[in-house]
């Protein structure tokens, strides 16, 4: 066989085990077949390609980065009598305040109310009659004699997202165990245009940042639920 002649011969044909040739057509149709011509799909996403949370995953990675797209007004009640006395300084109200300022939510100053359940109420519902749409109670969560947030809470509540409640209290979880002793509640006060939310953060610092942590990066996707703007 001339040198050309062989050359040809072997750019079209592979030599495989045992002496026997196959055309490179075949070896490529091959290699296609065992690397995929598409994309797996990721443990995340179902075969269409879509979240198995809900949606399509680009779409829901756009919606995951999406800030807060217009002003909210809101409030901060501060349960604790020493702070309502002047016995002790509020330093995780106006936390709170600070940090629903960023996220386009207006609190103004913080509402301070003593450990008892007539002036939680009352407070609660002066927040709702002035149109707050995202309220805050810092401090009351836990199992004392006056931690009564969560059962006035529940007055106003009429659907609960125990969801966000377990994810507030899983990051706080991952930093200290007396985490699992705060009874806070998160939750709508009525669904539509006229729905609040309520959320109960533990009273210290540190409870503020993990419960606003949690609560800030979904308030967008909250009201656009709860307003029923292009939810489908």
């Amino acid at each position: 066989m001339s040198p050309d002649l062989r050359k040809t011969f072997v750019s079209k044909f592979a030599i495989l085990p045992g002496g026997m040739m196959r055309g490179n057509h075949d070896a490529g149709r091959e290699a296609a077949a065992s690397t995929g011509s598409k994309r797996e799909a990721s443990p995340d996403e179902d075969r269409h390609g879509r979240d198995r949370a809900g949606g399509h995953s680009g779409k829901a990675e756009h919606r995951q980065a999406r800030a807060m797209d217009r002003d909210l007004p809101g409030a901060v009640v501060v349960v604790s009598t020493e702070i309502a006395t002047g016995t002790r300084e509020d330093v995780a109200g106006p936390l709170a305040v600070g940090l629903l300022e960023q996220n386009r939510v207006h609190a103004g100053a913080p509402r301070h109310v003593s450990e008892d359940p007539d002036e939680l109420r009352d407070a609660l519902r002066d927040t709702l009659t002035s149109g707050a749409r995202v309220i805050v109670t810092v401090g009351g969560t836990g199992i004392g004699p006056g931690d009564i947030t969560p059962e006035v809470s529940t007055e106003f509540i009429s659907v609960r997202m125990d969801g966000l409640t377990q994810q507030i209290r899983d990051v706080g979880l991952a930093k200290t165990p007396l985490s699992s002793l705060s009874r806070g509640i998160v939750g709508i006060t009525e669904r539509g245009r006229s729905g609040a939310l309520i959320v109960n953060s533990p009273g210290s610092r540190g409870g503020v940042k993990d419960a606003l942590g949690v609560m800030c990066p979904l308030l967008p996707h909250i009201f656009e639920q709860l307003d029923d703007q292009d939810h489908g």
